[in-house]
């Protein structure tokens, strides 16, 4: 019986401290971005790879992706690439969209060995500040007179609710200076006059897209 014990002693130790890794990689794939736009500078993306275990079998190791539509590709690539993982098995790569009419949801693929994880991203349209106005035009330059500025977006992808737009003027104050949209893609701001006599320009700035931008004005008399 003593014999015994000391054969199973030794080994039921060793089973308690094996940390040995699996003999394969567990792939992880991230997209960075839950929807990308398509214009020029707002079309790019990244994703991201990790694979886990052992050494041997997650470092200088190439994952592979395919595209569901012609949509995207890989700087410099195609839209059938890869990418080659470090010595801890992380890689990233940026990406872009190639088709400025697509709309909606497309997937990516990551393959490696016998695993594969897919992943969606959306593109949208960026929404455009159809409408900004200011009520009334023109109000005493006595640093408290008011004028409410209202605006509302549009969007053929209807993406237009909690949009962050960002205000600044020449002149006075404006309160807030940053505001989300609400559900129908409006909001408004107050503008409060300063003691400077002048035409105070408002401008409106689309925070995903700061090109997107409109013009209103108050005359503070």
């Amino acid at each position: 019986m003593k014999k015994l014990l000391y054969i199973l002693i030794p080994f039921m130790f060793l089973i308690a401290c094996d940390d040995r890794k699996p003999d394969y990689a567990d792939l992880n794939f991230d997209i960075t971005e839950d929807a990308v736009y398509n214009r020029n500078n707002y079309n790019e993306f990244n994703i991201t790879v990790q694979l886990s275990g052992k050494k041997d079998k997650i470092a200088y190791k190439y994952v592979y992706f395919e595209f569901d539509h012609d949509v995207a590709t890989f700087f410099g690539g195609s839209t059938y690439s890869n990418v080659q993982t470090d010595e801890n098995g992380y890689a990233e790569a940026e990406l872009y969209i190639m088709d400025f009419d697509y709309r909606g949801e497309f997937h990516i693929q990551a393959s490696y060995e016998n695993q594969s994880v897919t992943r969606t991203i959306m593109v949208e349209d960026i929404p455009n500040i159809a409408i900004l106005t200011a009520d009334p035009e023109t109000i005493p330059a006595d640093g408290a007179s008011q004028s409410r500025i209202r605006f509302e977006l549009t969007s053929p992808s209807d993406n237009i609710v909690n949009q962050r737009i960002n205000f600044t003027s020449n002149l006075g104050n404006l309160v807030p200076n940053t505001i989300l949209t609400n559900e129908e893609g409006k909001g408004e701001i107050i503008f409060v006059s300063g003691e400077e006599v002048g035409a105070a320009t408002i401008v409106a700035e689309l925070a995903i897209c700061p090109e997107e931008k409109s013009y209103v004005y108050v005359v503070c008399e």
